[in-house]
């Protein structure tokens, strides 16, 4: 579908099961009141949070085993793909993009002068998309100018690249629906690594 050089491109590293549960997860914990959603038309909420209040029972991916096990991965393929040994999970978050919703032009790590901006210990960043673009939403595609990239989100889609200003991207606005991902962020820092709460014993999904 997409070329993989020069960004990391997966289809379907998640089932399309598995993302709709997470996002009726997502939906039922926010309509409920229960988790601290941040933005209107960009709401945006930790994954942690996600992890702890939004797991619907009976979902075979519940749990915050499943959310860490996920971004692990993530993790992997980047560091493989990028050649970045050690690299570790900096900020996770569940972003929901609805009408007028839109990511202007930028790089994750520098400012459009090459100096650092106010996140300088990211290293990469990646998107895990929920939702089909056509179907639940209209508008929101990924795009990286520097490539010559369009990307029309589609449930279980990877899209990651480093954070340098050559990555600079944006997100059209969505004109319809509602457009879910999963958003990581990740250093080569120990001091910046992210600290989830100890890994699940026993309920939900290892």
């Amino acid at each position: 579908m997409y070329s993989a050089d020069p960004v990391l491109i997966v289809e379907n590293l998640l089932p399309v099961a598995d993302c709709k549960c997470i996002v009726d997860g997502f939906t039922a914990a926010l309509d409920a009141g229960k988790l601290p959603a941040r933005g209107d038309r960009c709401k945006e909420v930790n994954l942690r949070d996600v992890a702890a209040h939004a797991a619907p029972a009976g979902c075979a991916c519940k749990g915050r085993n499943y959310l860490r096990k996920t971004r692990d991965l993530v993790a992997l393929k980047l560091a493989a793909r990028f050649e970045m040994p050690g690299l570790l999970p900096e900020y996770s978050l569940y972003s929901r993009l609805t009408p007028g919703g839109f990511h202007a032009l930028h790089a994750d790590g520098v400012k459009s002068d090459g100096t650092p901006n106010h996140t300088p210990q990211r290293a990469a960043t990646a998107m895990l998309y929920l939702t089909p673009q056509g179907w639940e939403f209209a508008g929101g595609q990924l795009e990286l100018p520097e490539f010559g990239l369009s990307i029309d989100p589609q449930p279980g889609l990877l899209v990651g690249f480093p954070t340098t200003w050559r990555y600079r991207h944006e997100v059209k606005p969505v004109t319809r629906g509602r457009r879910d991902a999963l958003v990581f962020w990740f250093t080569l820092d120990p001091r910046f690594q992210e600290n989830w709460p100890a890994a699940e014993t026993k309920g939900g999904a290892a």
